[in-house]
């Protein structure tokens, strides 16, 4: 498969004909990756990473066998049980995905668990 990246710089003046003035929006709006960088002061940027690091072969959690190196994994909520995010942070899936935001205080301990292990993720809404 081939993959195209089509992201384009954002800029604050005058470029190429076009003026793009202003343009504000919260980092966490729709989906999005979290990557280290995000909670670890030193951890690896968006930019660090290539296209293809959030592309491929994925499944959804069922089991703790769904968990496998290279293969994308994803859960249908953030909420993820403390063995599932060991077993994660162990076998280290190509990605993660979840549905939703990390909101409870345990939840965002997990976020911030796994990318202090430089794991990155998907949030997707």
């Amino acid at each position: 498969m081939k993959i195209i990246d089509l992201s384009q710089p954002i800029y604050n003046k005058a470029k190429d004909g076009w003026n793009v003035n202003y343009i504000s929006f919260p980092s966490h709006i729709a989906t999005h990756v979290n990557v280290p960088g995000h909670a670890v002061e030193s951890g690896k940027t968006l930019d660090d990473y290539p296209v293809d690091a959030f592309i491929g072969k994925s499944v959804v959690f069922q089991n703790l066998e769904s968990i496998k190196k290279g293969i994308g994994l994803f859960f249908e909520s953030a909420s993820i049980k403390d063995e599932v995010v060991q077993k994660i942070i162990e076998v280290r899936p190509k990605f993660v995905g979840v549905q939703g935001y990390f909101e409870s205080e345990k939840e965002l301990e997990i976020e911030k668990l796994l990318l202090r292990n430089s794991l990155c993720f998907m949030v997707c809404h």
